[in-house]
């Protein structure tokens, strides 16, 4: 949990510096000695707390393989839940965007969770995970593959009880006219 606070922080930190003007390069130079100090040593802590990271519930949710099962108990209680995977986005990339959500007057309330990706950090595993609740070592077959999301997710949610025509995915690639699907 230290680790997840510890992100947030420095992706705002990271944040701050992508917005300084270019006046201020003997800080930047600074932080870079930074960035390669915290990211050494949470390597360091990968290597001893990552794995103990699958033994913990699903809620909180610390991995993309804990979302579906966390969204199923909101479910539970009643709560209409709507997951939203937005590939490749940095966590400081997600402040920018959450403040122009916020500016645009989207009201929807936003459950905002910082996890782990699953390792290795390559787009197909998480989101896999994400949309199957499962670990990497249950879809070894689709690894590599971004194709399998939506055949993972309803099969959670059918497993989990919901029928078919209860279940939604939408697949939208960022174009300016998705906007009306998202």
């Amino acid at each position: 949990d230290e680790w997840l606070e510890f992100a947030r922080r420095y992706s705002q930190l990271r944040q701050m510096f992508l917005q300084m003007s270019p006046e201020h390069s003997s800080d930047v130079a600074e932080a870079d000695e930074f960035w390669k100090n915290a990211n050494a040593e949470f390597r360091k802590w990968l290597q001893v707390g990552y794995p103990r990271l699958f033994n913990l519930p699903s809620i909180p949710p610390r991995l993309p393989s804990h979302i579906a099962p966390f969204l199923s108990r909101q479910l539970k209680e009643r709560r209409k839940v709507a997951f939203l995977l937005c590939d490749g986005l940095a966590l400081e990339q997600w402040f920018a965007l959450r403040e122009e959500l916020r500016d645009s007057g989207f009201t929807a309330r936003m459950d905002e969770r910082t996890m782990f990706a699953m390792l290795p950090s390559i787009t197909p595993i998480s989101r896999q995970a994400a949309f199957s609740g499962m670990l990497p070592r249950h879809f070894s077959a689709t690894v590599l593959r971004t194709d399998r999301d939506e055949s993972h997710w309803r099969a959670f949610w059918e497993d989990s009880g919901l029928r078919r025509h209860q279940i939604g995915f939408k697949a939208v690639h960022g174009d300016p006219e998705d906007i009306d699907e998202i």
